[in-house]
């Protein structure tokens, strides 16, 4: 890994509330570090050619917290203005508030940024020299200095363990976005200095004479998300005649026969793929932790509440640091057809995924659309009732239940606090199954399964899925979104003598 470690002379970072230091703020500054006027040697320029063609770095930054916010006055640019009326002495009258808030940390330790790359690439040399020179990141207060080198990731490993990872995951519906250099940000910014020399230009002669302002053009970046959690990928199950639909109370087979599917196109690849799958898709070998794993979520409609709840969409969730090749996955879900005549095909958007929290507002209640599988079954009363439940027995078993949820949770990662746990047996949709039907055709039984409603003390995103089924399309909840609904008052004995029904002014033949 090439490794650029960036330490700063007072632990503040003055910066434009970005943080950490973003890898373009970081390029800018080996730039200006390299420029001598707008002149850059050679040797400096395919250095930094190389860097901006290279994928966005890891980021490794210390704890920091936030200072107090200070405002400073400056003066703008409107020296012509009524104020001064062109003159350099009254410059004072025209300064603007400008907020400066510092991020604080540790000056001890450094910033980080590692870039994943073959060794035999790097012009090592270049970019120690580039390194060298650099003399601040960010403000003109942040004073900084740097070093470059090439290490393992054991030696990252061993320099960073108490700063924060910041990881590049393009795509992530989490995370938040820094810049980072791409190809043609180099002459972008040559472009940029030049323009800024010369931002007046005079035009005409004589009394026409004039001078125009000409705003320089911005340095040519990319947006990049850091910090994701998963990547989202949305299919339909399409047939000739539309959508097809699988039956809404059996997602477990749904998810096996195309992680089976998946699990084989890809096996054929290669020996080292195989064992990727086995680890992270299907969960048969060790080695990968659940946090690691690919979700196949079957995404039943719902909507409304008299919608048909079949099974017409699969959500694939990909965590950001999941070893498998998102892309062979992809490319190996649209080769799979999971009934007669039925194929995968990507969607266009993720709208319908809104349904359950991906992308749309946090939520406090959510409730089951297929049930949660928990650790200890309930009893079953026999067919013939001849040992019935009593009330107590029922508290414990939802007591218990609650208790277990609440693992479930801490299990899936998700640290918010419940105020509120509701479990049964029956749907919370008016067209939904119970909680036994999903237990056809899995391993778990029946007695485990329950519908929850849940309500989270914080909002919370989603899509949240929990439970011992969780990698098998159980334990999907939706968020919940009370609608208003349209009220019917009727007139008991009829209307009032002044009274007269509301007409549209195009059927009315009076002036209105």
């Amino acid at each position: 890994m090439f490794l650029v470690e960036v330490r700063f002379h007072q632990g503040r970072y003055l910066g434009r509330r970005d943080w950490p230091p973003s890898p373009a703020r970081l390029f800018q500054a080996l730039v200006a570090g390299a420029a001598v006027g707008e002149a850059i040697s050679e040797t400096a320029r395919s250095a930094l050619l190389w860097l901006e063609r290279q994928a966005p770095p890891e980021v490794f930054a210390p704890a920091s917290v936030l200072g107090r916010q200070v405002i400073e006055y400056v003066p703008n640019n409107d020296l012509d203005g009524e104020k001064t009326r062109g003159d350099p002495e009254r410059v004072a009258q025209i300064r603007v508030p400008k907020e400066l808030c510092a991020h604080l940390f540790d000056a001890d330790k450094p910033f980080l940024y590692a870039w994943r790359v073959p060794e035999k690439d790097v012009p090592i040399q270049a970019l120690e020299d580039l390194a060298l020179g650099l003399y601040r990141l960010g403000l003109g207060q942040d004073a900084a200095w740097a070093s470059a080198r090439v290490v393992s990731e054991a030696e990252l490993r061993a320099l960073s363990p108490s700063l924060e990872a910041h990881r590049p995951t393009p795509g992530a519906a989490d995370g938040h976005p820094l810049t980072c250099p791409r190809r043609g940000t180099l002459d972008s910014i040559n472009a940029r200095h030049r323009a800024l020399v010369r931002t007046l230009q005079h035009v005409g002669t004589g009394r026409s004479a004039s001078e125009i302002y000409r705003q320089a053009p911005r340095p040519f970046l990319q947006q990049i998300t850091y910090g994701g959690s998963a990547v989202h990928h949305l299919f339909e199950l399409r047939c000739r005649r539309g959508f097809h639909a699988w039956p809404g109370h059996r997602p477990a087979p749904l998810v096996e026969l195309v992680r089976d599917g998946v699990e084989g196109r890809l096996g054929e690849t290669s020996p080292k793929t195989m064992s990727l799958c086995r680890r992270y898709l299907s969960g048969r070998e060790r080695g990968g932790g659940p946090e690691l794993r690919v979700q196949l979520i079957p995404l039943p409609s719902i909507g409304h509440d008299d919608v048909d709840p079949s099974i017409r969409r699969l959500l694939v969730r990909v965590p950001c640091a999941c070893p498998l090749p998102s892309g062979d996955l992809i490319w190996a879900l649209g080769l799979i057809k999971p009934a007669e005549g039925a194929t995968l095909d990507p969607a266009e958007d993720l709208s319908f995924a809104h349904h359950y929290g991906l992308g749309g507002p946090p939520s406090h209640e959510w409730r089951t659309v297929t049930p949660v599988v928990l650790p200890r079954p309930r009893r079953r009363v026999p067919p013939d009732g001849t040992v019935p439940k009593s009330g107590v027995e029922r508290l414990e078993e939802h007591r218990t239940a609650e208790h277990q949820l609440r693992d479930a949770l801490r299990h899936a990662g998700i640290r918010a606090a419940l105020s509120q746990v509701e479990v049964r047996r029956e749907p919370w949709q008016r067209r939904g199954h119970m909680a036994e039907c999903f237990a056809d055709e899995t391993r778990f039984d029946k007695a485990r399964l329950w519908h929850v409603r849940a309500v989270f003390r914080e909002p919370i995103s989603g899509p949240l899925v929990l439970g011992d089924g969780r990698f098998l399309g159980l334990g999907l909840f939706a968020p919940y979104r009370q609608n208003a609904r349209l009220v019917a008052v009727p007139v008991l004995d009829g209307l009032g003598e002044g009274a007269a029904p509301r007409v549209s002014p195009e059927r009315c033949d009076e002036p209105c």
